[in-house]
């Protein structure tokens, strides 16, 4: 515990940039502070009980209606829920919509109701295992001090928290940058299945925790980190001959759990926290994200069907992929335009040389020739992953501008956001996909010779999925 409270003692006299050094991987410090083997995981979900909405527990066949339970169903069982059991031998394991870091899943997702009828107003604390919408509040509804007075009367809003500890548990302080990644995956699938039932959405990827906090009655060590405001919810605010759906008690959360995150050293990540809060946040078009959708305007079933087969792949085959498949991949992230820097490693790509490109403008630029394979899983940690990935990429951004901490943690969601869509292409073509999330941060921005100010936010692999027996999920299991 020493170096830790050393650690952070350096961080309380330095400015919001030093303080993203917290989440940094250095060598001989990787995940320094984990509990990973001290402590049980997490409770997977906060548990309440009380009166709930039960939400269905299959895809409906029929086309869409035009009735709020029926989208609530279609938008948090598709995007935020379990899809299959995996198995590592006899050992199961839950896959969701999503990735996540380490399986840690740290999201929450919340629906703040404001004009669904006949849903009432109010705000509910959605849980995925019980496929249920808790009521948490009646009143305070409104969150005007997130949200641009053009989106101020929308008719709900999903609102994403990360449980910290879920993830620093395991990852330590990097697991707080893995919250706002694992976020981005969450808010794509939202945002993509909300454009195909046609509601339209703004995207805030920044939040002011302290007002959100406060409606949603947030633990300590729980921070607000995306919200989804929605408009055409209901496609009419008006239906007829209905009844109010909920009722005026409301549900109580609670655990079984041991709280052993008070034996973690939380003070880098407050200090970064207060920081960040200290300032007077008032909603500003910034705050949104101007990205395009990857999958717009899709098939309800098949973009399902995108995010229901979705896999991480957890080994390649040594193989070259087609250059015909990795044009398809540069030209879709090319067409989703996040002010995020791209840049590839290419390994074993049909007719490319071998080296590092950066994608600029639409186009790739060569800026070295070379065979570094071996150089970039060293650099990632010795990641077994990386032997045979045919392709690596990295996003950054560069934080040298005002209010570099609330710019950071923007750039890491909309990260995670453009990951999902890659991810979801990637395996629409038939290739395979997995995020890495360990990697040493100052010596990969060097490699990739990015600017002194740049900061590296993610890193993924695309490579020839290789079967493997021992980590096989039942829909691959029972055809």
């Amino acid at each position: 515990m020493e170096e830790f409270l050393m650690l952070s003692d350096n961080l309380k006299t330095t400015g919001s940039q030093e303080l993203l050094e917290f989440v940094k991987n250095v060598r001989g410090r990787e995940y320094v502070g984990s509990r990973f083997n001290e402590f049980d995981r997490p409770e997977r979900n906060k548990k309440y009980k009380g009166y709930s909405i039960r939400l269905k527990t299959s895809y409906a066949k029929q086309k869409p209606k035009n009735d709020p339970i029926d989208r609530l169903e279609r938008l948090l069982l598709s995007g935020f829920g379990m899809n299959s059991i995996k198995f590592y031998d006899h050992q199961p394991e839950m896959l969701w919509s999503y990735p996540s870091a380490g399986a840690c899943y740290p999201i929450e997702l919340y629906v703040v109701i404001n004009n669904a009828p006949p849903l009432e107003k109010g705000v509910f604390y959605y849980s995925p295992h019980d496929m249920a919408l808790y009521k948490i509040n009646n009143e305070n509804i409104h969150l005007h001090d997130n949200l641009l007075e053009q989106d101020s009367d929308d008719d709900i809003y999903i609102v994403f928290t990360a449980a910290l500890w879920k993830s620093c548990w395991k990852y330590s302080y990097r697991g707080y940058q893995f919250c706002h990644l694992d976020a981005g995956h969450v808010i794509t699938n939202m945002r993509l299945l909300a454009n195909t039932l046609g509601m339209d959405t703004s995207t805030y990827t920044i939040c002011n925790n302290r007002s959100i906090s406060k409606l949603l009655n947030l633990d300590a060590i729980e921070e607000a980190v995306g919200l989804i405001s929605i408009k055409n919810f209901n496609q009419s605010r008006e239906i007829s001959n209905s009844k109010v759906v909920g009722k005026d008690h409301l549900s109580n959360s609670y655990t079984n759990d041991p709280d052993q995150s008070n034996q973690f050293n939380w003070e880098p990540i407050s200090s970064f926290q207060k920081e960040v809060y200290a300032k007077n946040l008032i909603p500003k078009a910034s705050w949104l994200s101007e990205s395009r959708l990857g999958y717009e305007n899709q098939n309800f079933d098949k973009l399902l069907n995108l995010i229901k087969y979705r896999r991480s792949a957890s080994t390649f085959n040594k193989e070259k992929i087609a250059l015909s498949d990795f044009d398809k991949i540069v030209e879709f992230i090319s067409h989703c335009d996040f002010p995020l820097e791209t840049t590839f490693v290419i390994n074993n790509v049909n007719s490319l040389e071998s080296g590092i490109y950066k994608l600029e403008s639409g186009h790739l630029k060569k800026e070295k020739i070379g065979d570094f394979n071996v150089k970039v899983k060293e650099l990632c940690i010795n990641q077994e992953i990386l032997e045979n990935a045919s392709v690596a990429l990295f996003f950054s951004a560069n934080l040298g501008m005002e209010d570099e901490d609330l710019h950071w943690k923007k750039s890491l969601i909309e990260s995670g956001m453009l990951a999902q869509e890659i991810h979801l292409k990637v395996n629409e073509i038939g290739l395979g996909y997995s995020c890495i999330g360990g990697y040493y941060d100052e010596e990969v921005k060097e490699f990739l010779n990015l600017h002194p100010l740049d900061e590296i936010l993610y890193a993924g692999v695309i490579g020839v999925d290789k079967t493997n027996g021992l980590k096989r999920d039942r829909y691959f299991l029972n055809r």
